[in-house]
């Protein structure tokens, strides 16, 4: 069996939550490490993130099922998204 890495990153297409400034926002998980996770997310949510703002990041499409929130910081912004790493 293959060990993970942390620069490991798993492919995904899932459907998430992630919260920022008090509003949740529909994401879309692309790939996951050990260490963050890169999201594809809409472009009105990517003009307003920078590098080093924090959020929280639920593995699961609705906030009410969710028992888990994952603290992230924003590490990089492109056009496809953004990647966040874990605290």
């Amino acid at each position: 069996m293959a060990r993970l890495s942390r620069r490991s990153r798993i492919p995904c297409k899932y459907q998430c939550v992630l919260n920022f400034h008090g509003s949740a926002y529909h994401v879309l998980l692309e790939n996951l490490s050990l260490d963050g996770a890169f999201l594809k997310i809409d472009n009105y949510l990517l003009n307003s993130l920078k590098p080093d703002d924090l959020c929280d990041l639920l593995l699961c499409n609705d906030p009410n099922l969710c028992p888990i929130k994952y603290s992230c910081k924003v590490v990089r912004l492109d056009s496809e998204g953004i990647g966040v790493t874990f605290m």
